[in-house]
């Protein structure tokens, strides 16, 4: 109860404020419903592994094993044996906004789209005109294991307060694809047509089966590409884009060493920097302005989970996902 304490007091001080903005639908009952619906849907971290065996229901979630010895040993900072366990961690929400400074998942709007000279974003067209879309993201720490007081003993899980960990207005990187390069020299080596036809196969790969490929670093299946690392993509549709958008930033915070490798054997004594993307490691799961049933890789087409949302009274450019990892560890 009183990790849910701060909680209940930020959502108190919203819905007693004044700030509404009709444009960007921020408001306290936005806010309150994306918290709720993240608690209400905590069965997604499901299947937990067990010394590789599953335990609970597995809802039809998309999951595999990548450790398959029950026991593990850990020397640091003393050497002990333990058990291995893998699970689906919720660990934020990417929140893919069309208006500046617009956080649905606080339910507030900052005033600071002048200040900092970011323009209003949305459906577009590119220099060769073609379509795209352009949003700002934000990274913002939320948990709700902490929140509700589960496994809080847990020591394979990380236990941190509400945080806006990640703001793309602020960073000029975002915001331009050529100064983007700086973070991205690798991305000349598949700028060309062999290896943007791999991307076939990834989105192939993405639909027919749980995950994406993920040796095609460079590809989110049925999504568009993962570079330019920018607010840019061309995806065919809203909420495709937006899902391209959510891939770009995980991919940024690798390669800022923001994210860290969180599977295999290199992970169960501790997490690993891994400034190179595994997509598999992450699925997302949306939550405003509309609600799936259940999580989904990076790539899955919007045919198999976004039917009849693309309508712009839906769909208004500015919408929440929650960001599982896939977590491994030894228990002890």
């Amino acid at each position: 109860m009183r990790k849910l304490l701060p909680l209940l007091v930020l959502i108190g001080v919203l819905i007693f404020s004044n700030n509404s903005f009709t444009k960007c639908l921020a408001n306290p009952s936005t806010a309150l419903r994306i918290w709720l619906e993240s608690i209400m849907t905590i069965y997604n971290v499901f299947p937990i592994r067990i010394a590789n065996v599953p335990i609970g229901p597995s809802f039809g979630l998309p999951d595999y094993s990548d450790v398959s010895s029950p026991i593990c040993i850990c020397k640091d900072p003393l050497p002990r044996v333990g058990i291995t366990v893998s699970l689906w961690e919720p660990i934020a929400f990417v929140e893919v906004v069309k208006d500046p400074f617009c956080f649905p998942s606080l339910g507030v709007q900052l005033d600071l789209a002048g200040r900092f000279k970011v323009n209003q974003y949305g459906r577009s067209t590119g220099i060769k005109g073609e379509e795209e879309y352009t949003y700002d993201a934000h990274w913002v720490k939320a948990h709700p294991f902490a929140w509700l007081n589960i496994l809080s003993d847990f020591a394979c899980l990380q236990f941190e307060g509400v945080d806006i960990g990640y703001i793309t207005e602020l960073d000029p990187l975002w915001h331009n694809d050529i100064w983007a390069s700086i973070l991205e020299p690798e991305a000349l080596l598949v700028a060309n047509p062999l290896a943007q036809m791999a991307c076939v196969t990834d989105s192939i790969t993405a639909n027919v089966s749980d995950f994406p490929l993920d040796m095609l670093w460079w590809c989110q299946g049925s999504w568009s590409g993962t570079y330019p690392m920018t607010k840019h993509s061309q995806a065919t549709n809203p909420l495709t884009s937006q899902g391209a958008v959510v891939g770009h930033l995980i991919m940024k915070m690798h390669r800022q060493l923001l994210l860290w490798g969180s599977i295999g054997r290199g992970a169960l004594c501790g997490m690993y920097p891994l400034p190179l993307w595994i997509k598999s490691q992450y699925t997302l799961y949306p939550l405003y302005p509309f609600l799936f049933p259940k999580r989904f890789a990076i790539g899955k087409s919007n045919f198999l989970w976004g039917i009849g949302h693309n309508a712009p009274f839906l769909n208004q450019g500015n919408s929440v996902w929650q960001i599982y990892r896939k977590r491994d560890c030894c228990a002890f």
